[in-house]
């Protein structure tokens, strides 16, 4: 019975970042003028992109609530709301840039809005903007500090770690510089060193505890660039190893008592 459950804790918190991750590779990338020129083509793949995202992100917030089963204490509460917020709010996200203007795209198809295609293009490109730039942006934001949050602190819990302080005096200052200066910018590479910096001081003096960290590390720093790949597998197929590598490998590893 014990072995029973402990596969299927292992499954519940491996198969959601992993599908994830493998979803991402399949998401449709933006490279033309226009959304509308984009996504037309490719309109029902879209669609069901974002849709298995919407229900995907609770999965991963998920993985990491049994991920910390047990656990107690302010971080590992403070995982546990930072990853709840990532999966409202940037699957409020998800619908406004991905399911919002394909909806709109599909009347277009079925040539039930009666509109002209310019009109039609206007739309969703300003659907995607709104989600971008405007007040879409907000709930990006939040969801991508949120996750960036979830997955320091979920390193910290699952490292014992000691310097606390430290650690997240240097998360904070890599989040406002990743925020603000994006990751591909001389900030956004010190940034990226102070998180590892801030995961490597954490962790227990035992190497085997590193990699857990390191990917956790690389998890939280690349949604800052967004989901679109390279970075959103990068960062789902990283918080999937992290969790394989601490609860089935590192186990593995360690010399018998």
């Amino acid at each position: 019975m014990k072995q029973r459950t402990r596969w299927i804790r292992l499954l519940v918190m491996l198969l959601p970042p992993l599908f994830v991750g493998i979803l991402e590779f399949w998401h449709p990338t933006l490279t033309l003028t226009t959304i509308f020129d984009d996504v037309s083509p490719v309109l029902d793949r879209w669609m069901l992109v974002h849709t298995l995202q919407l229900i995907a992100f609770g999965g991963v917030a998920l993985a990491v609530f049994v991920a910390l089963a047990g656990q107690r204490g302010w971080q590992a509460n403070l995982a546990r709301l930072a990853m709840g917020c990532f999966a409202l709010f940037y699957g409020a996200f998800d619908v406004l840039a991905g399911l919002a203007p394909g909806f709109v795209m599909r009347q277009a198809q079925s040539g039930a809005a009666g509109l002209d295609r310019g009109t039609l293009a206007a739309t969703t490109e300003y659907l995607l903007r709104t989600a971008e730039l405007g007040a879409g942006a907000w709930l990006k934001n939040i969801g991508e500090v949120s996750w960036f949050i979830g997955m320091i602190a979920t390193a910290f819990v699952l490292l014992n770690g000691r310097r606390l302080w430290l650690g997240w005096g240097l998360a904070l200052l890599a989040i406002l510089g990743l925020m603000f200066f994006g990751l591909l910018s001389w900030v956004g590479l010190l940034a990226v060193a102070c998180v590892i910096a801030a995961v490597v001081l954490n962790a227990q003096p035992h190497w085997l505890m590193l990699p857990t960290g390191l990917l956790l590390a690389v998890a939280a720093v690349s949604l800052t660039s967004g989901h679109l790949p390279p970075y959103g597998p990068l960062t789902f197929e990283c918080l999937a190893l992290a969790l394989l590598w601490r609860f089935v490998l590192e186990p593995q590893q360690r010399p018998a008592r």
